[in-house]
């Protein structure tokens, strides 16, 4: 996925300004942040939820 983000990146670069090279560049946005989320939740830090309030 990070190469495919870097190709959309640099496609849009060469694109004049205007609708197609927005569209590229929001895809690879979206991309990007769903990448981060995946890396996020496959991380060894990551904790299960902690219960809250008393327990009665």
């Amino acid at each position: 996925m990070p190469s495919q983000i870097a190709e959309l990146f640099a496609a849009a670069e060469k694109l004049p300004l205007g609708r197609e090279r927005d569209e590229l560049l929001w895809k690879a946005l979206e991309l990007e942040a769903t990448l981060k989320v995946e890396r996020w939740i496959n991380s060894s830090g990551l904790q299960p939820p902690r219960k809250v309030g008393c327990d009665n």
